[in-house]
């Protein structure tokens, strides 16, 4: 293992410890990479301080001119282009990525980046702010997804803490394997917006034990009935998250007006929802 390796395995094994990245940066200062290194560091200063003060302004458009001006050559090694990535204290944490050849993609990567923040799109228009440049591969949002049945298998996914699983049609078996692996215990938010989920696909979210540190659930825009609101109602696992149920309600079902009581006594303000269109 280089030198350079060897730091970067430090960052990825502690990636909420800042002296790991402060070492990395005094090797690339030392290596002829004088801006990556000023870089990290402006970035890991800024974090520190107040976020609208002066001081943190002033630093963040500095770190912002650098990525203007290398972020390409530093992603290089990652295969990967500016609009995909989110920088956190001078390294990428979050990827964007279609599902195409996944896997292959995030075993290149993740020796590489300390990334905890994975986004699935299908590549087609923007996302957001989000545009994917052409030569990203989209995929069709309809169809079947065995794409997360196969991340649900991948051990290194015990890195993830954010999860985004954007406008793509999933199929209820798929959403089952990913809840119910072993490797998801440090999810923090999982985000399935616009995925089609089915009441089989709610029950087993509603009945993971695997998503027990989960701070955040969304699932806006899913065609949610009542007997999935009276599930995620009396889940046991999901006693710290927040739901965004944001345009999933229909409220033609019978039994709506009591679902959601349900919802609102268990979940009190640490609920959003509304009906769908």
């Amino acid at each position: 293992m280089s030198d350079e390796d060897a730091l970067l395995a430090a960052i990825i094994a502690t990636p909420d410890e800042d002296t790991p990245r402060l070492v990395y940066a005094d090797w690339l200062q030392e290596n002829g990479q004088a801006e990556r290194a000023e870089f990290i560091r402006l970035q890991i200063q800024s974090a520190t301080l107040d976020q609208s003060g002066s001081e943190a302004v002033g630093l963040k458009l500095r770190a912002q001119q650098l990525v203007n001006e290398h972020a390409s050559v530093w992603l290089e090694p990652l295969s990967l282009f500016p609009a995909q990535v989110r920088w956190v204290r001078g390294f990428v944490e979050h990827v964007t990525l279609t599902p195409k050849n996944l896997l292959p993609h995030l075993e290149r990567l993740f020796p590489l980046a300390p990334v905890c923040s994975l986004e699935l799109v299908s590549g087609h228009g923007a996302y957001g702010s989000l545009r994917l440049p052409a030569s990203v591969e989209p995929i069709s949002p309809t169809g079947e997804a065995p794409f997360l049945r196969e991340l649900a298998k991948w051990p290194q996914l015990t890195r993830i803490r954010r999860l985004r699983h954007f406008s793509l049609w999933v199929a209820d078996r798929e959403i089952r394997a990913l809840v119910e692996s072993p490797f998801i215990t440090n999810l923090q938010v999982l985000d399935l917006s616009r995925s089609s989920i089915g009441e089989e696909g709610i029950i087993a979210i509603a009945n993971s034990a695997n998503l027990q540190g989960l701070k955040h659930l969304c699932l806006f825009d899913n065609q949610i009935d009542a007997a999935d609101v009276f599930a995620l109602a009396r889940s046991p696992y999901l006693q710290q998250a927040y739901l965004d149920l944001t345009c999933t309600l229909c409220d033609s079902e019978p039994d709506y007006t009591q679902a959601v009581e349900a919802l609102t006594q268990r979940y009190g303000d640490r609920v959003a929802f509304s009906i769908r269109d």
